[in-house]
């Protein structure tokens, strides 16, 4: 029956009596009236089976016969649908497939339409179309909302930090260009890392950052220790002809055997480099504490100079650094620069 009411008029049910349907059986109203949202106009959701064999929905109580069509939307509300377990596992079985009134889905798209489209279309729940084309009359903001499904709340870069699981989220694939910091305006710096009173010990890998003590460290998975970004250059010297000397500070007249660079905190010497005016043969020490025993050596042979990039030798707080020249015949003007890295 269809009855429509006069414009204007209001139309109020009145029931009267008690009414107890047989057990698991289900008692459905449907009112349509005119002007009125339907949930058919809003939403479509039509269930095929593909099969010759009837499928049975336990937790709806409805059996879709083989080869058959329901018209879910007709039979039942929106909380039913989405909240039906045994639809959403029989969809993504493939044993029965999604229509949204114009396409059959697939498997994942039909399990996302029964979930994810209905927090979309509840009447309660969005503006009209004429309500978001009037300015003024909405107002939609990440603040405002509540109880959102996983997924869909504003992350922060901590909550990103761990989707996923515990640090699942910390990488990024830079695929599109440079990871930007720009704090030209804000008066604010771009990057802000904690200090630390002790430097990282787990899940160490090559490039890692820290800061201790106001000095900016970089983790060295070739030496397998912290050496700070900032380096120190110590030169040793000598002017005119040398055999079996200790060398001068930067070349000058003060012999380091007299004295030496005192380091102020731990160090590790990373790379050696000499230089000669003519070509000839040496071996240019590294020497501390006014000791006799070598603790780094550059060889020159036959050649005006050498380097060497792979040093790795550990020297202490209040060490002091000396080098000694040996050679078994003089070599002309011979210089030696260590590059010298704080330790953590």
């Amino acid at each position: 029956m269809v009855y429509t009411p006069p414009a204007g008029n209001n139309v109020n049910f009145t029931f009267i009596g008690d009414y107890t349907p047989p057990a698991g059986d289900r008692v459905h109203l449907f009112l349509n009236i005119n002007g009125g949202k339907q949930m058919t106009e809003m939403w479509k959701v039509i269930i095929k089976n593909n099969y010759v064999s009837d499928y049975l929905i336990e937790d709806l109580g409805i059996s879709v016969s083989g080869t058959g069509i329901i018209n879910f939307h007709d039979q039942f509300t929106y909380d039913e649908i989405a909240g039906s377990d045994d639809l959403r596992t029989a969809i993504s079985e493939s044993n029965l497939v999604v229509n949204d009134g114009t396409t059959d889905l697939s498997t994942t798209s039909g399990v996302d339409y029964l979930t994810l489209e209905n927090i979309y279309h509840l009447e309660d729940n969005y503006y009209d179309k004429t309500e978001l084309e009037t300015s003024g009359q909405s107002q939609v903001h990440w603040e405002n909302l509540t109880d959102v499904p996983p997924g869909m709340e504003g992350n922060t870069l901590d909550v990103a930090y761990d989707e996923g699981g515990p640090g699942e989220g910390r990488a990024i694939t830079v695929d599109a260009g440079a990871v930007k910091f720009d704090a030209t305006v804000s008066g604010y710096a771009p990057l802000e890392l904690t200090e630390l009173s002790t430097m990282p010990v787990s899940g160490l890998a090559g490039g890692q950052l820290g800061i201790k003590d106001g000095i900016l460290y970089t983790y060295d998975s070739t030496r397998s220790k912290w050496l700070s970004v900032q380096r120190m250059f110590l030169s040793f010297g000598r002017r005119g002809q040398t055999k079996n000397q200790y060398l001068n500070y930067s070349a000058g007249t003060l012999t380091s055997n007299n004295s030496g660079y005192r380091l102020a905190r731990n160090a590790t010497i990373v790379s050696m480099t000499g230089q000669l005016d003519t070509s000839g043969s040496c071996d240019v020490r590294v020497r501390k504490n006014d000791g006799a025993s070598n603790i780094a050596t550059l060889n020159i042979s036959s050649s005006v100079g050498n380097s060497d990039v792979t040093a790795n030798t550990d020297v202490s707080a209040d060490d002091y650094l000396q080098s000694y020249l040996e050679s078994a015949s003089k070599v002309e003007d011979p210089m030696l620069v260590i590059e010298v890295a704080w330790r953590e």
